[in-house]
């Protein structure tokens, strides 16, 4: 039986997943605003420079963690933005 080969790409996106999962934990457990992309490289299994290359900052990493959830109200509790009432935020 033959080992699957992975390209780079698959490579690349396994990565992004890993780094998204770690801080999807953190930025609900610590906190979006006290969360950094260093402290997301650890729990990820990357290096810190991994994150780096993959995300330009903890903004964008915060946008790649929210954007696949459909709700406001879940992707604002997550990053701490506070809600209006009328579901805005």
């Amino acid at each position: 039986m033959c080992a699957q080969r992975f390209t780079r790409a698959d490579a690349q996106l396994r990565t992004m997943k890993l780094i998204v999962e770690s801080a999807s934990e953190l930025f609900l457990g610590d906190g979006f605003a006290t969360t950094s992309l260093e402290a997301v490289a650890a729990p990820s299994g990357v290096s810190h420079r991994a994150v780096y290359s993959t995300f330009v900052g903890v903004g964008a990493l915060g946008s790649a963690v929210v954007g696949p959830r459909s709700r406001p109200d879940v992707a604002a509790s997550i990053i701490g933005i506070p809600m209006r009432s009328d579901g805005m935020s």
